[in-house]
C-alpha cells in the first residue's frame, strides 16, 4: 500500500540491468511500501519472482549476484537460439518454494509472447520457474521455450514495461523502465542492426505504458550498462536505490 492506495509495481525487462529493480524494492520495502500485485516481464519476471516469494530485496541480489551468465544458460545448437535458460530454470526452481505462480505470498503476473499465435500472453497460473525462463528468452539470443506444445519468448517483444494485465487492478502503479532507448549510430553488421531493431519495437511498446503510470522510474544512464554484462551489479542495485529513495521522497512530500 501507498498512503492507502492499492499499490502495483511494474517491472520492465533489461537482462543484467534487472539488479536495479531490486535496489529500488530495497529502498520501497524499508519505507514499508510493499505492492499489492507485481507484474514483470524478462528481468522484471525475475526479480518479480523473487520478490513476490516475500525474500527481502537485498538478500535476493546477493544470491543472484553469485550467479555467472554460464549458470544461468546451456548451449543450444544454434537454429533457435544460441543460448538455452535452463540454468535460469533450475535457479528459480531451488531458490523459490512456491512451485505455481499463484502460489506466491504477493500476486504476481508474468509477460510471456506466444510465437505460434503472435500475442503477448499475462499468466497469473503456472509453473513458476518455466515462465521465468520464458519471458527472459530474449530473440536471436536464447532458444524458446516450450510450454503447452506452444513456443514462447521474451514477453518484452510486445510491452518491456507490463502495465496493462495490473493498472485496473491498483490504485497507484509505478513503473519501472530499465530499458531507456537513444541514438545509435553504430550498425556495420547484422547483429547490431538487429539488436537496433529490437530495440527500437522496446521503444515504441514503452511508450504508451508509461502514460498510463502515476510514476515511472527511468535511469538515463542505466543505457551505457550491456544488458548480459553482470559484473556491474554492485553499480546497478546502488543506483537503483537512488532512484527509490526519490520515488519515496515524491510520495511523501
Amino acid at each position: 500500500m501507498i498512503n492507502n492506495k492499492k499499490f502495483g509495481l511494474a517491472l520492465g525487462g533489461g537482462g543484467a540491468r534487472g539488479y536495479f529493480h531490486l535496489g529500488v524494492a530495497e529502498i520501497l520495502y524499508k519505507n514499508e511500501m510493499y505492492p499489492d500485485v507485481i507484474s514483470g516481464v524478462s528481468a522484471g519476471a525475475i526479480a518479480g519472482a523473487f520478490l513476490a516469494s516475500g525474500q527481502k530485496p537485498v538478500e535476493i541480489f546477493k544470491k543472484l549476484k553469485k550467479k555467472r551468465f554460464f549458470d544461468m544458460t546451456g548451449m543450444n545448437i544454434p537454429v533457435s537460439g544460441l543460448f538455452s535458460l535452463n540454468g535460469l530454470k533450475k535457479v528459480v526452481a531451488n531458490q523459490i518454494t512456491e512451485k505455481q505462480i499463484e502460489q506466491l505470498k504477493t500476486p504476481l503476473i508474468i509477460g510471456i509472447t506466444n510465437m505460434n499465435t503472435g500475442e503477448i500472453e499475462f499468466r497469473e497460473k503456472g509453473n513458476l520457474a518455466e515462465l521465468v525462463q520464458a519471458s527472459s528468452s530474449a530473440p536471436f539470443m536464447f532458444a524458446p521455450v516450450m510450454i503447452g506444445g506452444q513456443q514462447y519468448l521474451d514477453g518484452g517483444i510486445f510491452e518491456n514495461l507490463p502495465v496493462s494485465p495490473i493498472r485496473q487492478k491498483v490504485d497507484y502503479l509505478l513503473g519501472v523502465n530499465i530499458y531507456p532507448v537513444g541514438e545509435f549510430k553504430d550498425m556495420d553488421n547484422w547483429v547490431k542492426l538487429s539488436r537496433r531493431m529490437f530495440q527500437l519495437g522496446v521503444k515504441m511498446n514503452t511508450k504508451p505504458s508509461k502514460k498510463v503510470c502515476d510514476y515511472v522510474i527511468e535511469p538515463d544512464e542505466i543505457e551505457k550498462y550491456e544488458l548480459y554484462d553482470a559484473s556491474k551489479a554492485d553499480e546497478l542495485f546502488e543506483m537503483g536505490l537512488r532512484y527509490g529513495e526519490e520515488f519515496v521522497k515524491s510520495v511523501i512530500s
